[in-house]
């Protein structure tokens, strides 16, 4: 997946912040799946991927650490519950 996105600096940043902030995430994701680390791992890579996507503004994101827990949790709901749960934080 990471190949299909244009290799830009503005990706590149997107793709440290995450990365910077990528065990905390793994510590996190671990608790919401009562620690099933394969459960766990797919979680944080379809944050990462919804967060490639999606590309905020993160000039605009007072707390980018709040901003990537909310959407990991979404993640979470929608693999658990469907996209009814969309955009829940």
């Amino acid at each position: 997946m990471l190949r299909l996105l244009k290799a830009t600096p503005r990706t590149d940043a997107y793709a440290d912040v995450f990365i910077a902030r990528y065990e905390r995430l793994l510590v996190w994701s671990l608790k919401l799946t009562d620690h099933d680390r394969q459960m766990a791992e797919d979680l944080v890579h379809d944050t990462f991927v919804q967060f490639m996507l999606s590309r905020p503004n993160l000039d605009t994101v007072q707390n980018l650490d709040a901003y990537l827990y909310c959407t990991q949790a979404d993640q979470l709901l929608n693999s658990v519950f469907g996209e009814k749960f969309k955009d829940g934080c």
